[in-house]
């Protein structure tokens, strides 16, 4: 059973857990159990109870009227209805406490319905990825749980790429993306193929874990203008500034891109390097605005 803390319940709904007390006091909304040090604590159910409460609370339903509910499972949020980007987070959240994959399969493809790939990704799925990420960096969620999330939002992503039906432009310069050696996450490297090819580049794509090997034979192949990579991790058997250091010398002659959330801290400087510090400019990156 997971084990869920008041601080987790804030971060996860938005209410402030002062409030979340006061709420238990005079309406009996949840009530914690206890272990057997007596330190208190919520377990799924009552997460999922918290996630409906927030959704309506926050689309005006006041707590004393949601509390007299009889059955405000009846009451909560049907997404045909509702194109608030927090229901379709709220809902993923719950679907992947339960591993329910249908609900999350469903509610993902719904939000790419209602959103463009750019929107949803921005609005729901990052958004969603950080709140989940809180229970998994405080093992409050299993290591199945996120693999389960982001194994259904790769196969979206994956769906979208395979679906657009765009003839890249000669004209712009060609992409060869990857993560290096020991980096398997690749949600965000996919989001950012989609959106390249999206603004018409032509767009190679190696995967996950790549050496200079691998790198070297597509290379030659492909001939592309820009090395593209994002790092997540930092598990590379070296610092990253003596990666980045290789690469550009190794490639003089393409740009060497990354980006991610250790981009700001190279130290490097080199003519074919160009670093992506923010999700903005990843952004304007691939829709061709830098």
């Amino acid at each position: 059973m997971n084990h869920f803390t008041i601080r987790d319940i804030e971060n996860l709904t938005g209410i402030k857990a002062h409030t979340l007390r006061i709420w238990e006091k005079r309406y009996g909304i949840i009530q914690p159990k206890r272990k057997d040090s007596q330190h208190r604590f919520y377990d799924s159910e009552d997460l999922k109870q918290m996630l409906r409460i927030a959704h309506l609370y926050n689309n005006g339903y006041k707590i004393s009227a949601i509390a007299n509910l009889w059955a405000y499972e009846k009451e909560v949020y049907e997404l045909k209805n509702d194109k608030a980007e927090a229901a379709f987070i709220k809902v993923l959240i719950e679907a992947s406490i339960d591993t329910n994959e249908m609900l999350f399969d469903k509610t993902l493809k719904q939000a790419f319905e209602e959103f463009d790939v750019e929107a949803a990704m921005i609005k729901i799925v990052y958004p969603y990825l950080e709140n989940i990420g809180m229970l998994w960096m405080n093992n409050e969620a299993l290591p199945a749980q996120e693999r389960f999330a982001s194994n259904l939002i790769l196969k979206k992503l994956i769906s979208e790429i395979e679906n657009l039906n765009i003839t890249p432009d000669k004209t712009f310069p060609s992409v060869l993306m990857f993560t290096p050696p020991r980096e398997y996450h690749e949600l965000p490297l996919l989001f950012m193929q989609c959106l390249l090819k999206r603004s018409r580049h032509h767009v190679y794509y190696v995967g996950t874990n790549t050496d200079f090997e691998v790198l070297d034979a597509f290379v030659k192949t492909t001939k592309p203008d820009i090395l593209l990579f994002h790092l997540i991790t930092s598990f590379i058997n070296k610092s990253l500034d003596a990666y980045i250091t290789e690469l550009t010398q190794h490639y003089p002659h393409n740009t060497i891109v990354m980006s991610g959330k250790f981009a700001g801290t190279i130290s490097v400087k080199a003519h074919n390097l160009k670093l992506l510090c923010s999700l903005q400019e990843m952004l304007a990156f691939c829709n061709g605005e830098s």
